[in-house]
């Protein structure tokens, strides 16, 4: 998988996808990945220029990366939505890195049985 920074659309705002490495990044020395508030930027994590992960196989780092995309599109899909500061009392549940998770994950499952009943 080659990778390259590119723009992509999330609900009509422009959001610029940046891979980068933790020397380039700091913070990405916690995650893989961040949606910056300030700039509409995701930042993923560049792990095939990382030498902690030259052990690892193309799948799993493809994989990886995949997955820390899919993860910080949906924070900017909140984001975006105005669920990430409006959680009605409830404390940043737009923000629940578990609820983000199960979006992330599983939204290659649901579009899957939507492609299948043709109900996209």
């Amino acid at each position: 998988m080659k990778i390259k920074n590119k723009k992509v659309s999330i609900l009509g705002t422009i959001y610029k996808i940046e891979y980068r490495t933790e020397q380039e990044d700091p913070i990405l020395s916690d995650c893989f990945g961040c949606v910056t508030d300030e700039f509409n930027m995701i930042v993923i994590d560049n792990l095939r220029l990382d030498p902690k992960w030259k052990d690892e196989t193309d799948l799993y780092i493809n994989s990886r990366i995949k997955k820390t995309l899919r993860h910080e599109v949906i924070h900017a899909f909140l984001k975006e939505s105005g669920l990430d500061h409006s959680a009605n009392s409830v404390d940043n549940w737009a923000k629940n890195e578990e609820m983000v998770d199960w979006l992330a994950l599983q939204s290659p499952k649901i579009f899957k049985v939507y492609k299948e009943l043709k109900c996209l």
